[in-house]
């Protein structure tokens, strides 16, 4: 370059040596323009010796030349080196990820804003029977039961409103078998540089065995544990929901006839059987949507939502019967029992509409047991 000053020539393969090793190759790349640049110079070489002047001056504008690539070079690897660190750390970060996503017995799904499936964990094959690869593109609400896809809605636009902030929602989601399983799904909205939601990340857990247990405990908590039968406490609260809907109907209460005789004479046991007896030919007996319970030692609730009181009488008097027609074992012997039941029709007040049962009950006893009447 002793005719054209091509000074840029040099700076080009100090710029791939930057961007090909780094910090080390910028280094060693602007030594090298030193080294190779300062012997020509001095020696009256190359781009530099085409300026008038003398050595000295030709020196200091070799050393601003020199600074320049250097000036050049360095912020360029510096900000390769910061990128490639972040490159590592998205990488580690993403292996990590995919690391606990693939073994993890949580279905973990990546969704778009409109529910579009981007990626679900293999979890799904072990939990649900699906290939992950062909639910992608699907939207994963068509995946929850339709009698809980409101629930899951609200939750969706709730994570896409406000981004960072988790939402939680159980449901209930079919398997490919056709199977039904629960979920609690946490679902979070990832926000894009705006700060508007770009996507969610679900990460969805199988609760069916926590549901088993609660709908158990929640069994027992309203059953008579010696009839099966629902207890006061259900009574109580199926009487409270009727009011509410305002569908009307009756009530009818049951006591059996001189039970406290077949407890003396043939013992507790005994007692137990009439008891079970009872409650099982009240299950026969009774209609479709009908609650029966056990309010008390001896006596029974039936309640008839949205009967007439004519057909809570039917419904009564065939109970009635079927009780006083069957033959029960008592110990070593078999005998029949009666019962006695009071009706009312359901009003506004839950107490009086009981005390009016229990009267009309009180009558039927009067008159001389196993039979029926009506409340005043």
């Amino acid at each position: 370059q002793t005719t054209i000053p091509l000074l840029f020539v040099p700076i080009l393969p100090v710029i791939l040596a930057t961007f090909q090793l780094g910090r080390l190759g910028a280094a060693v790349s602007i030594v090298c323009v030193a080294v190779i640049g300062g012997v020509l110079t001095l020696k009256g070489f190359g781009p530099v010796s085409l300026m008038a002047g003398d050595v000295v001056a030709r020196v200091q504008f070799f050393q601003f030349y020199l600074a320049t690539t250097v000036m050049t070079a360095l912020p360029v690897s510096a900000d390769l080196a910061r990128r490639n660190r972040l490159y590592e750390r998205l990488r580690d970060s993403e292996a990590r990820y995919r690391l606990m996503t693939d073994n993890s017995t949580d279905i973990v799904m990546s969704l778009n804003v409109d529910g579009t499936i981007r990626y679900t964990s293999p979890s799904i094959t072990q939990l649900g029977g699906y290939v992950p690869e062909r639910l992608v593109g699907r939207n994963a609400i068509d995946l929850v039961l339709e009698a809980d896809r409101p629930a899951v809605a609200a939750a969706h636009r709730a994570a896409v409103a406000t981004p960072g902030a988790t939402q939680i929602v159980e449901f209930r989601a079919r398997m490919a078998d056709g199977s039904l399983r629960w979920f609690e799904a946490h679902s979070r909205g990832v926000a894009d540089a705006s700060g508007a939601a770009s996507g969610l990340v679900n990460a969805a857990r199988d609760v069916s065995h926590r549901k088993q247990l609660e709908a158990e405990l929640t069994s027992a908590a309203l059953t008579d544990p010696l009839t099966g039968l629902a207890n006061r406490r259900r009574f109580d609260i199926q009487l409270a929901d009727i009011q509410q809907t305002e569908q009307g109907g009756c009530v009818a209460i049951f006591d059996i006839d001189h039970f406290k005789a077949v407890n003396d004479r043939h013992g507790h046991q005994a007692g137990d059987d009439v008891l079970r007896t009872f409650a099982s030919l009240a299950r026969g007996c009774v209609r479709e949507g009908d609650l029966i319970a056990r309010v008390g030692g001896e006596e029974f609730g039936i309640v008839l939502p949205g009967a007439s009181v004519d057909q809570a009488r039917l419904v009564c008097e065939r109970l009635r019967a079927t009780v006083a027609d069957t033959a029960i074992a008592l110990g070593d012997t078999r005998a029949r029992i009666t019962v006695s039941a009071g009706i009312a029709p359901l009003a506004a007040d839950a107490d009086a509409v009981l005390k009016a049962a229990d009267a009309a009950l009180y009558q039927a006893k009067r008159a001389g047991r196993n039979r029926l009447r009506l409340a005043a």
